[in-house]
């Protein structure tokens, strides 16, 4: 059974514990200093207090019976700083590996998906690494790529600085 539950400040050391350790997971292979200083600029318990904090911001932990599997974070944020539409980005999503292929990653969007209802909002839309092996489920759950750029962080190997950002049109009209 999935369970997923909004972060609090009591949830910031599970939820920092969680999110480095399936970040290094995921990504550690793109960066000479195997992600070190990328988490160090990140994930800190000072940011992660600050952003809970702020509206527009949700922190949720995952979990697989009662074990933490994982973490999202939702920003209401516009595709582009121009645009007047109403987006919720997905600006982190990540498991734990031995949580992968579970179908929790399914249960985790449609939570999303729900959620981006319920705020009206009419598009989702991430970042992944285009090196990223969860490309093939974004696609599988609606995703389309509308752009890529090149990443310039200090440490991360050149092969793989291409990043791709990928939207999902949501249907507001049909209710939670």
């Amino acid at each position: 059974m999935v369970t997923i539950r909004k972060c609090s400040n009591n949830d910031i050391p599970l939820l920092l514990d969680i999110a480095i350790r399936s970040y290094r997971e995921t990504y550690e292979y793109l960066w000479d200093d195997k992600g070190d200083a990328y988490i160090s600029r990140f994930y800190s318990k000072e940011i992660l207090e600050r952003e809970i904090a702020i509206e527009g911001i949700g922190y949720f932990l995952v979990y697989h019976g009662s074990a933490p599997a994982g973490y999202f974070k939702t920003t209401e944020n516009a595709l582009t700083p121009d645009e007047n539409k109403d987006c919720l980005e997905i600006e982190k999503i990540y498991f734990l590996n031995k949580f992968k292929r579970k179908g929790i990653g399914k249960q985790a969007m449609l939570f999303i998906e729900n959620l981006a209802r319920v705020q009206h909002k009419s598009l989702i839309w991430l970042k992944v690494m285009e090196s990223s092996i969860a490309i093939p489920f974004y696609h599988a759950h609606g995703f389309t790529q509308v752009k890529s750029t090149r990443l310039d962080y200090p440490q991360m190997k050149d092969e793989y600085r291409n990043i791709l950002t990928l939207t999902k049109g949501i249907n507001t009209n049909s209710g939670v």
